[in-house]
């Protein structure tokens, strides 16, 4: 939904919607996106751009993370807002202990530097000053997200983990535990990643469904009696 101080002006809006021509007074005005029918934002990564289209010259602008912007109108301006949403991807993390164990295995997921991909959602006309702006925006990452997993009958701790992430390259390492090997890592065949020792890399893009299954072997025991 597309609204104006709290009145919406266009209803379960889908790309390529909007308001059309709204007249306001001047003074502060409030634009924001809320969820429509059947949908979560909190899918999703939301952006916002606003700018003045009657300006000659770059004029006023505005540009950040979010769903909702107070606007300070003044006479004769022309505000266009335009709302991006980039819906996230669902990392799911499984661990497989073999045999099943009620040993607790540590993961720590991280996203990795890459190119920003706002730079490729903000198409406007002056394109090329809204990519400049869109390299000096703050753009939030998700990283060091570290928990334990394990493989047995306790409901105590779980067995997988889902995670909502924004598009992007991810580290997934499972930390080394004292009398177990890693003896595999399977995120699938028809999806970008590759493994490193104990972590795998993997490339997400937006919407993706993904499962990486760590498994894990005991090590055998030998003792040696001396009589």
């Amino acid at each position: 939904n597309l609204s104006i101080n709290d009145s919406i002006k266009k209803a379960d809006a889908s790309d390529g919607d909007d308001t059309g021509f709204v007249r306001v007074i001047t003074g502060s005005h409030t634009v924001a996106e809320t969820a429509g029918t059947d949908t979560s934002l909190a899918d999703y990564d939301s952006e916002y751009y606003c700018s003045d289209d009657n300006s000659e010259d770059e004029g006023w602008w505005a540009y950040a993370e979010g769903t909702s912007i107070s606007i300070p109108v003044t006479t004769g301006q022309h505000i266009t807002c335009t709302f991006y949403n980039t819906r996230r991807a669902q990392l799911t993390i499984v661990k497989d202990a073999q045999p099943q164990d009620g040993q607790d295995f540590t993961f720590t997921v991280t996203r990795l530097p890459d190119e920003d991909t706002v730079q490729q959602r903000v198409t406007r006309d002056s394109a090329a000053t809204l990519l400049e702006l869109a390299k000096d925006a703050t753009v939030t990452r998700d990283a060091g997200d570290t928990f334990e997993l394990d493989d047995d009958a306790d409901a105590t701790l779980p067995s997988s983990k889902q995670l909502g992430l924004s598009p992007g390259l991810y580290s997934v390492e499972e930390s080394p535990t004292a009398g177990w090997d890693l003896t595999s890592i399977d995120c699938g065949d028809d999806v970008e990643w590759y493994q490193e020792g104990t972590t795998a890399y993997v490339y997400l893009t937006a919407g993706q469904k993904l499962t990486c299954t760590f498994t894990n072997t005991k090590r055998a025991t030998v003792t040696i009696t001396k009589d």
